[in-house]
């Protein structure tokens, strides 16, 4: 058996981080990832809290009231979903599919920002 060296992505990766609450991190997370998008650049948004903050800033409620009311079932899609067999001892780390932001996705605050989500890239405008 020879080792192989793991090949890492060369994305980079920022981390907000502050044991605090009520500083912005939530706010400042979404407008850094919201620039970046608009500047062309593909973004990952992770939101570990489980107050769902940032979520609620991108999707529409209904849409994170179907994910969060379904977190525990087999087909899950949440960051819980993934880590709760390994919880709860029950099997392995389960892969989960990032959340499309296509129409009718996106919560209406985002939906009224000067940038547009089109095409899988943000645009300043109106569609």
């Amino acid at each position: 058996m020879t080792n192989s060296p793991t090949t890492r992505s060369t994305a980079k990766r920022i981390s907000i981080i502050n044991h605090k609450g009520g500083v912005g991190k939530t706010t400042l997370t979404f407008n850094i990832a919201t620039q970046l998008a608009f500047m062309g650049k593909r973004v990952l948004l992770v939101d570990a809290d489980p107050q769902c903050s940032l979520t609620a800033y991108v999707i529409d409620g209904e849409v994170l009231d179907d994910l969060l009311d379904h977190s525990d079932d087999k087909d899950g899609a949440t960051l819980w979903s993934a880590v709760k067999p390994i919880i709860e001892a029950t099997g392995n780390l389960r892969e989960i599919e990032p959340i499309d932001l296509s129409e009718g996705r996106l919560a209406p605050s985002f939906q009224r920002s000067p940038y547009v989500y089109v095409g899988g890239t943000f645009r300043r405008g109106a569609k």
